[in-house]
């Protein structure tokens, strides 16, 4: 599982269609609008996007949440997430989602 701080450039990775998800207009990155678990760099915790990473993936528990982003859909002027291009959100531990990877 990849950490934000790896992938949040994304001008220096390259995705791989053949393994990664794709949608009609990926071209050749990523889609924009499916959200991931992404690893935090976070002690153990269940909380908020950048810091729930269900209890050092541990839990599955519904309660307990871990940390999720996904490339903005909207293109807009303004900077709402301080990690953009990438929205983040909390997501409950059992919720079945793909991962962000890194190869090197």
């Amino acid at each position: 599982m990849a950490s934000l701080w790896e992938i949040i450039d994304t001008s220096a990775v390259e995705y791989d269609t053949s393994r990664g998800r794709t949608q009609a207009d990926s071209r050749e990155g990523p889609p924009s609008s499916l959200f991931g678990w992404i690893g935090t760099g976070y002690a153990s915790s269940a909380g908020n996007a950048g810091q729930g990473n269900c209890l050092t993936w541990t839990s599955s528990v519904h309660n307990d949440s871990g940390s999720t982003v996904a490339l903005r859909s909207v293109w807009l002027a303004t900077v709402l997430h301080p990690v953009e291009p990438w929205e983040p959100i909390a997501q409950a531990c059992d919720v079945p989602l793909p991962v962000w990877c890194v190869q090197n």
